[in-house]
């Protein structure tokens, strides 16, 4: 996580916001180490809020025929859960390598873990004045737009490694929509994609960081 600038810290997290583009396999690279060091007791567990420039990424389930056209941008082959997304600048990514077992004292469940991270997304929106539900067919967060049409606007691929996660959420500020019309996201037409920017939501990337931070904390129940 070079180049990255610590925001929050303790026993048990830290937090860490890269502010210029990180190139991805770096960032995989990065991710790595600190899962080891986790399983290693090295470190504790972590929360990193950075932005990719233009990328696509294949995960564990994807399928070539979701791959529409080249999308000339280098596409990355990874074994976070899920199909092909796009990421890209105007993108908040939060990678998140938590220690499960610490994170529910010695009870680790990922599917409790995921509901409480869409539950966490949903409250974190709302106070910028995004009303966001689930949808369960297909794992995410989503919005309604004026048209009362659901739009997908934050994706979640996660990897478990002995009951640490990695990868995390991607949230859809305001980056270029029309990188999602190579791909079939997440195995959904890309109509069904948004960005909170363009369903009317001026958002600034380093106050939902804040909110986004706040809020894992109460939902947590990690104390300073």
């Amino acid at each position: 996580m070079e180049r990255s600038e610590c925001l929050f810290s303790n026993s048990f997290l830290s937090c860490f916001s890269s502010f210029n583009l990180v190139p991805y396999a770096a960032a995989i690279s990065s991710m790595a180490s600190v899962v080891d060091q986790i399983l290693n007791r090295h470190h504790n567990s972590v929360l990193w809020f950075l932005e990719h420039d233009h990328l696509y990424t294949a995960g564990a389930s994807a399928n070539s025929s979701d791959l529409i056209a080249n999308p000339q941008a280098p596409i990355f082959t990874t074994d976070r859960g899920g199909k092909y997304t796009y990421h890209g600048p105007g993108q908040l990514i939060v990678y998140m390598m938590l220690d499960l077992k610490a994170l529910y004292h010695n009870q680790p469940d990922i599917k409790k873990f995921v509901s409480d991270m869409c539950e966490w997304l949903i409250a974190s929106l709302k106070e910028v004045g995004a009303h966001c539900i689930t949808d369960e067919e297909n794992i995410g967060i989503w919005c309604f737009d004026e048209t009362q049409n659901k739009k997908k606007i934050a994706s979640i691929g996660l990897k478990l490694k002995k009951w640490v996660t990695y990868h995390g959420v991607a949230i859809n500020i305001s980056p270029d929509l029309s990188k999602f019309n190579f791909i079939k996201p997440c195995g959904l037409s890309s109509h069904s994609i948004s960005s909170l920017e363009a369903l009317g939501h001026n958002i600034d990337i380093s106050k939902l960081r804040s909110i986004l931070i706040k809020n894992f904390l109460i939902m947590f129940n990690i104390n300073d």
